[in-house]
């Protein structure tokens, strides 16, 4: 995929965008644990990130349907840079109370969530379509997956243990099923995935992590 140029580029922005994303949200939970020493602040921060992804998905695509999706993008990664900035200068100056960092944290959030489905949407235009499902994988963050999926209702099987820290963050989401690599055969994993659909309703699955 990566040879097509336009995806290229705009893939390598998005990865060295998620790595700094990684890194803040990082900081972010160390600053408000060493200030706050409260699990539910920590907690709070999560959410706060998470929640506009799960509020703002259906609209955001509404949103992307109709504006030009490279505006869109430029005008969302510029908001979370500036954001980004700010915290780091609130910092420095010793401004960045646990209440300021959930805040930008959810200010972030809202932006990333108002630009994700234009991205989503942008990525069929760059790549040819059979070489399409491995360039929505290669370009979708850990985080967009799970709040792609909430917003659908749809349940994630996973061999990603990020999922796990995902939820272990308290970031909403639809429910996983998580089995380790190589740790079952497929035609197992299958017949699992089959007695899960069984046995609970979609609502009960929400935030719940069932192992296979």
């Amino acid at each position: 995929m990566l040879r097509h140029f336009a995806f290229r580029w705009i893939w390598l922005g998005s990865f060295a965008s998620n790595v700094g994303n990684w890194m803040e949200t990082v900081a972010q939970a160390w600053l408000v644990q060493q200030q706050s020493h409260s699990p539910f602040l920590v907690d709070l921060l999560a959410a706060a990130e998470f929640i506009p992804v799960a509020l703002l998905a259906l609209p955001a695509g509404a949103l992307a349907d109709r504006q030009d999706r490279r505006k869109l993008l430029v005008i969302g990664q510029s908001a979370m840079m500036i954001m980004a900035a700010v915290l780091a200068v609130l910092t420095h100056l010793h401004y960045a109370t646990p209440a300021v960092i959930i805040a930008l944290a959810f200010l972030e959030g809202a932006a990333w969530a108002s630009v994700m489905p234009a991205w989503q949407a942008l990525v069929p235009a760059l790549v040819p379509r059979e070489e399409l499902p491995p360039a929505i994988r290669l370009g979708a963050r850990d985080e967009d997956q799970a709040a792609h999926a909430l917003a659908e209702g749809r349940v994630l099987f996973t061999q990603d243990r990020d999922f796990l820290r995902i939820h272990a963050r308290g970031a909403p989401h639809a429910g996983i099923a998580y089995s380790e690599k190589g740790a079952l055969p497929v035609g197992e994993i299958i017949s699992r995935l089959v007695l899960l659909w069984d046995v609970y309703e979609p609502e009960e699955m929400a935030n719940r992590v069932e192992y296979l």
